[in-house]
Parts: structure tokens; sequence; C-alpha cells
């Protein structure tokens, strides 16, 4: 009996070492499913393309997920969070990556600078005058810049700093100013 019990325990040592040894392999591959997932994350924004919105397979197994955390803009570039996450057996790790780009705006519709500051989703027409926005932020079509109802504060740092501001033909860039009987209208006539 107590032969018996001692070759159970033993055995209990080597099945829980052996799970262990897994968990780690399988942590070391998720970790390089992530990091591959970064490498061609960034080739693809290199390229012009985009995150990928679906899971991907990676080299070697397993799988990664690519997507976008938190963003910030200041002096005329936004900075993003990429977050790629690998899995493998059931393991996830996580790798995240600050990502630049120079702040670029083209207008070809009519957009409000509150809009274009507050919004981050440009894509139906404006309310008021039922006219298309059209705006594309970072080489996002219909996309502002996301700051949020009441970020808007000409007076203060609340307003839009870019690289670029395109006004493309047609396009109008406008803003209603208390200050004025009217709004203040940039525009390329079309």
């Amino acid at each position: 009996m107590i032969v018996l019990s001692i070759g159970l325990s033993i055995a209990q040592i080597v099945l829980t070492e052996i799970k262990a040894s897994g968990d780690v392999t399988s942590s070391q591959q998720a970790y390089l499913a992530a990091e591959t997932g970064m490498e061609e994350v960034a080739l693809l924004l290199k390229s012009g393309g985009s995150i990928p919105v679906t899971e991907m397979p990676a080299p070697g197994g397993g799988k990664y997920f690519a997507s976008y955390g938190s963003a910030m803009i200041a002096n005329g570039k936004r900075t993003k969070k990429l977050i790629v996450k690998g899995q493998v057996a059931g393991v996830v790790r996580q790798i995240e990556k600050d990502t630049e780009e120079d702040l670029n705006i083209v207008i070809t519709g009519t957009v409000t600078i509150k809009d274009l500051y507050e919004l981050s989703d440009l894509s139906l027409p404006d309310p008021t005058t039922g006219l298309s926005r059209g705006v594309t932020t970072c080489n996002q079509l219909n996309r502002g810049l996301g700051f949020g109802v009441d970020a808007y504060k000409p007076n203060d740092t609340g307003y839009p700093i870019a690289k670029n501001i395109t006004i493309k033909t047609g396009g109008n860039l406008t803003t209603i100013d208390p200050k004025f009987s009217g709004a203040f209208v940039a525009s390329i006539p079309g």
C-alpha cells in the first residue's frame, strides 16, 4: 500500500511537470505568434494597407488578432496603440506598440470644424444641411478626430492641429462662430 501511494504521488508530480512544461511551450508559441503578427501588420501599414479585421494564421502554428487601442493627437501627429494578441492552444499573449503617423486631413464635402474635431464617424450627411461631409483623416474615409462631445474649444486647446489640411475642389470647412452673425466658410469652388 505504501509503495502504491509513493508511486501515485510520483506519477502526479510527473504529470504536473509535463502540464506546466506544455503551458510554458504554448505561452512561448503564443508570444511568437503575437510578434510575427506585429511584424506582418507593420508591413501592411507601411505599404498603405490596414490591419486585418479577422484572425490570421501565424507561421509555425497558432493565430493572431490585431486591433487598435487608444489614440492621441498632438503636434500634427496621431499616435495609436497597436495591439496584437497571439494564441496557441488556448494560451493568449499580447504585445502593444505605439504607432505614429502624420495627421493629414482631406476635405471633399462639407464639414464643420466642430464635427471634424468631436466626431469619430462622419459617414452620415450633416443633419442640418443634408450635405455629405466627405472627410478623410489619416487615410480613413469618413473619420473625424473623435475627441468627444463638447471637446471643441477654439479659444482653448481644443481645436484640430494637423500636418496638412487639404480642401479639395467642392469641399467646404465651416464653423459657426458666435462673434459673427453668420458662418465662416473656407472652400474651393466646384
